[in-house]
């Protein structure tokens, strides 16, 4: 028996990415300007899902020479905690939407209002974007280069807690 792969599933499927949901790096330098000049109330609510450590510049980055720290206005919600345990060896599953609900709202995030999620990578801002539609909110997006593209340029403005 053979597997099937794309080319041979006899299907007429074309993939085609929504734009709108993957944002680039001037839409996240756009979006930080329209927070800088509305105090934060207009844009994109940007949710970042590193450890809070990478994120308020305490830690250092896991990237060689790479900067720790969080883009101006970014709220953090390390997607570790999305997640929980449960049932024999610990088996990781979504948390429930009450659950999620609360974690967001208690780190400042408006389901109501629009968001961009990123990370370090681009992989577990994902996480962040499901979890968000789970909890409620409408209008999600990723920053799928994060903190490795931002961070590599010298224009992007970094926030350090510490």
């Amino acid at each position: 028996m053979q597997a099937n792969t794309c080319g041979d599933s006899g299907s007429n499927y074309k993939a085609r990415p929504l734009s709108s949901l993957i944002w680039s790096y001037d839409d996240i330098l756009t979006n930080i300007k329209k927070l800088q000049e509305s105090d934060g109330k207009d844009g994109h609510q940007i949710v970042d899902a590193r450890p809070s450590g990478r994120f308020s510049g305490v830690d250092p980055e896991i990237r060689p020479g790479m900067s720790s720290g969080h883009m101006p206005f970014a709220l953090n919600v390390p997607s570790s905690q999305v997640t929980k345990l449960s049932g024999e060896g610990g088996t990781p599953h979504l948390r429930s939407k009450d659950e999620l609900i609360e974690l967001f709202t208690g780190a400042g995030i408006d389901l109501g209002r629009p968001i961009v999620t990123t990370c370090g990578s681009g992989v577990t801002a994902a996480v962040l974007y499901m979890a968000l539609l789970e909890a409620g909110a409408k209008r999600v997006a990723v920053y799928d280069g994060s903190w490795t593209e931002y961070a590599q340029k010298p224009e992007s403005p970094i926030v350090k807690d510490a």
